[in-house]
């Protein structure tokens, strides 16, 4: 019987393996160090190696009688495969890299929050400290004390105490950074628990707003957000429309002067590109330019240009149903199916059944989706939802601010009703959603809600 060995390779091999373990049990620190991902892999690959040369052995040693040209193929791939891992095996480069640190443990510019790069931990506090999570004291300690694990925090109601509290946990953070977006109110730090950011705790605060008032308020350095330069607003135009339009070249013109009146706002050449998507007359593009230009004439600019893309989707229901979406608060996802049934409720759906209602439904949301009018959040949550734009939501609640009226107060953490003044005959909804509101008084009932 013929006896496969790899008697002299697989000897190096072992040693060699041997070293590798011996090099990688003194170099690796738990918690601060592990091996590099080329270096798994090389061990990964001395394992399979090992498995296929015993699989073999154990096929020489059952059968009696064999092809020595087929096994010694095999025996020779395996001599060469040994032969390049004992070369690679040598790693002069060392075999271990830094473990990301936690966020008590962050260098200035690498993690945040125990995760894998800054960048990414950047979006995963952008995603914690935006919108409402930002719009109280109360919110804001308690997702700062979320990502830094500060589950303590919980047991105090007090504001005071929260930020004494706080402000010792992030005391004992030797660095970290900050990250609040879309704040619209002046926090006095220490009210917050926040320590000073400076050289002396390694720490800073980065926060996006609005208004320069903040910025002041906040003593934070004001860097300008530059509007798009006009090829970067052309190609974001182009990107959302289709560039297909300029297929012919009659179109150029007047899409470049379509692009000019967006004012290089990223968010009103989305919306209005998502309005003229799929429109491909040369005459309708005009009327649309035209419409364009007397719509922007009013005092605030971003609102009239999305308010240009709500008036183009030329159907009542699909503005009732845009509206209706201002009831939820800032960055709610709202689930597609509970939106469909409320809108069945107001009657904004109205089929001859229910099949047909649920298909209406969907085929409303879509279209709000790809007038960039609403936003798909697929993959980002275990539901099917869509969200609206904190600005798409401003200007349809500075829609709804005229008779029929809405009055919104959802998310913001109300304890009480707001006043009976705001109860007036034109009111036509409420929305009072995510709120801690016990009751509603019977007098504060609007005839038309």
């Amino acid at each position: 019987m013929f006896k496969f060995s790899l008697a002299v390779p697989g000897a190096s091999q072992k040693w060699i393996l041997r070293d590798v373990n011996a090099r990688l049990g003194n170099e690796i620190v738990e918690g601060e160090t592990e091996s590099k991902a080329v270096v798994r892999l090389w061990l990964q690959r001395v394992e399979d190696i090992d498995a296929e040369i015993n699989t073999i052995n154990q096929q020489v040693e059952t059968v009696k009688c064999f092809s020595r040209a087929g096994i010694g193929k095999n025996v020779i791939q395996k001599i060469e495969d040994v032969k390049e891992l004992h070369g690679s095996g040598q790693f002069p480069d060392g075999l271990v890299i830094p473990l990301p640190q936690r966020i008590g443990e962050m260098q200035p510019t690498t993690t945040l929050g125990g995760g894998t790069t800054f960048t990414r931990k950047m979006e995963e506090v952008w995603a914690l400290l935006m919108g409402d999570e930002a719009s109280s004291i109360i919110k804001l300690q308690d997702a700062i004390a979320s990502e830094i694990k500060f589950d303590d925090i919980s047991k105090y109601d007090d504001e005071t105490v929260r930020a004494r509290k706080l402000y010792a946990e992030l005391s004992m953070i030797k660095s970290y950074v900050l990250i609040i977006d879309d704040l619209w109110e002046v926090y006095p730090l220490d009210k917050v628990g926040i320590p000073e950011p400076g050289p002396q705790n390694g720490s800073k605060l980065v926060l996006t707003t609005r208004r320069l008032d903040v910025c002041h308020g906040m003593s934070c350095k004001a860097i300008p957000m530059e509007r798009l330069s006009e090829m970067e607003s052309l190609n974001l135009f182009l990107d959302t429309v289709g560039r297909e339009v300029l297929s012919n070249p009659i179109m150029e013109e007047i899409v470049n002067l379509v692009v000019k009146e967006c004012a290089c706002l990223p968010l009103a050449i989305v919306t209005i590109a998502g309005s003229l998507k799929g429109i491909v007359d040369y005459n309708d593009w005009k009327t649309a330019l035209q419409d364009l230009k007397t719509s922007t004439k009013g005092t605030n600019e971003i609102f009239e240009k999305l308010k240009f893309s709500f008036d183009r989707l030329n159907d009542k229901d699909l503005q009732d149903c845009l509206l209706y979406c201002s009831l939820f608060p800032e960055d709610f996802a709202i689930a597609r199916d509970r939106l469909i049934e409320y809108l069945i409720a107001e009657e904004i759906i109205k089929e001859p059944n229910r099949q047909a209602d649920l298909e209406r439904g969907q085929t409303m949301i879509n279209k709000l989706v790809r007038a960039c009018l609403l936003e798909d959040t697929r993959g980002e949550t275990m539901y099917d939802c869509v969200k609206m734009h904190d600005l798409i939501r401003d200007m349809a609640l500075q829609i709804t601010s005229e008779g029929p009226r809405f009055l919104v107060e959802a998310g913001m953490g109300l304890k009480r009703v707001p006043d009976e003044e705001n109860w007036k005959e034109d009111l036509a909804k409420v929305s009072l959603m995510e709120n801690a509101i016990s009751d509603i008084p019977l007098s504060f009932e609007s005839p038309r809600c």
